[in-house]
C-alpha cells in the first residue's frame, strides 16, 4: 500500500512518532493518511494570510476527497487514502461534519465561556476519534460518545491553529475571561500581560483534563482506559495518553511562568518519557484486552 509522507505528518503531530509504532501493517498506513488529512486541513489555517484563502483551501480539499472516491486523485494524500482503502471507511456524512466544523472556525465570533470552549474541543476530538476508529478492522462504526477524553485532541489542535498560524486567532479564549480579567484575547493568548496572563492560560490548558470524565492520579496518567476504546482503537488510547502528558507539562510550565515561547515549543516537542509512557500504555491495553477476552470469572 502507498504510504503517505510520514515525516510531514509527524511535523504537525509529533506525538505520532512514538504512538504509531504500536499500530501494525495496513492500519498504520491508514492512520498516517488519516493524520495526514488532519495535518493538511490544519495547514489551511496555518499558512493562509486571509480567512477567504482558508475557506478556499478547505473547499479544494472537500472536493478532492469527494472526487477521489470515483476519479483519479490529484494529490499524494488522496492517492494514499484511496490505495489503503481508508477513504471508503469514512461515510460522506462524516466528511461533511468534519468540513463543517473546520469552516465554523474560520470566522468564529468568539466563545462565551469555558463550557463552550470545552464543547468545541469535544466536537473536534470526537470527529478525530470517529475518523481513526473506523479505520480499524476490529469493530467498524464506533460512536464518538465513548471518548471521555476527546477534548484533549481538540484543544491541542486549537493551540496549533492559533500559535503556529500566520494570523493568530484567539477566538477560543472565552469572553468571560476577558471580562473578568480586563485583558484582551491577544494579551491572554500571547502571554503579553505578565503573571495574570500566565495564570489564565494555565487554567485553560488544564480545562480539557479538569472537565473530562477520565479520572487521573499522581499527575501522570488516567486511572483507567475506556474498554470500548481499547476494543475499537488502541492507538487512540496511546496517543490520547501522550496528549494528556503534553498538556500536563504545558500546564506546569505555565504555572511556573516560563517564557512565552514554550507555547510553540511544547506543541512541537517530544520528551524522553513519552516513549516510556507509550510502551506502558500499550502493555496496559494488552492486559486489559486479555481480561475482556476471558470474560467474567466465576467460582
Amino acid at each position: 500500500m502507498l504510504e503517505y509522507d510520514f515525516q510531514g505528518v509527524v511535523g504537525t503531530h509529533p506525538l505520532l512518532r512514538v504512538s504509531l509504532p504500536y499500530a501494525d501493517g495496513a492500519l498504520r498506513v491508514r492512520l498516517i493518511a488519516c493524520y495526514g488529512l488532519l495535518a493538511n486541513l490544519e495547514d489551511c489555517f496555518l499558512r493562509a494570510s486571509d480567512p477567504s484563502v482558508t475557506r478556499s483551501k478547505l473547499g479544494w480539499w472537500y472536493e478532492e476527497l469527494r472526487r477521489c472516491r470515483s476519479e483519479q486523485p490529484s494529490h499524494p494524500l488522496t492517492a494514499s487514502l484511496l490505495d489503503s482503502g481508508a477513504i471508503f471507511r469514512w461515510s460522506p456524512s462524516l466528511m461533511d461534519r468534519l468540513f463543517q466544523l473546520c469552516l465554523s472556525r474560520v470566522d468564529h465570533p468568539g466563545l462565551k465561556d469555558e463550557r463552550e470552549l470545552y464543547e468545541l474541543c469535544q466536537a473536534i476530538g470526537s470527529i478525530h476519534l470517529e475518523l481513526e476508529a473506523n479505520l480499524s478492522n476490529r469493530i467498524p462504526g464506533v460512536q464518538a460518545e465513548v471518548a471521555d477524553s476527546a477534548g484533549m485532541a481538540g484543544f491541542t489542535q486549537i493551540l496549533r491553529e492559533s500559535y503556529l498560524a500566520k494570523l493568530p486567532n484567539f477566538y477560543w479564549i472565552p469572553l468571560t475571561l476577558t471580562a473578568d480579567t480586563g485583558l484582551t484575547r491577544s494579551q491572554i493568548g500571547g502571554l503579553q500581560a505578565g503573571k495574570l496572563a500566565y495564570e489564565v492560560m494555565a487554567g485553560l490548558v488544564r480545562l480539557p483534563i479538569r472537565l473530562s470524565k477520565v479520572e487521573h492520579h499522581g499527575g501522570a496518567r488516567p486511572r483507567h482506559l475506556d474498554p470500548a476504546l481499547i476494543a475499537y482503537s488502541p492507538h487512540w488510547c496511546i496517543h490520547t495518553m501522550l496528549q494528556w502528558r503534553q498538556l500536563h507539562r504545558f500546564w506546569g510550565k505555565l504555572r511556573a511562568q516560563a517564557r512565552p515561547e514554550i507555547v510553540v515549543g511544547e506543541l512541537r516537542k517530544l520528551h524522553l518519557g513519552d516513549s516510556w509512557a507509550a510502551w506502558m500504555t500499550a502493555r496496559r491495553i494488552g492486559r486489559e484486552r486479555k481480561g475482556f477476552e476471558r470474560g467474567p470469572q466465576h467460582d
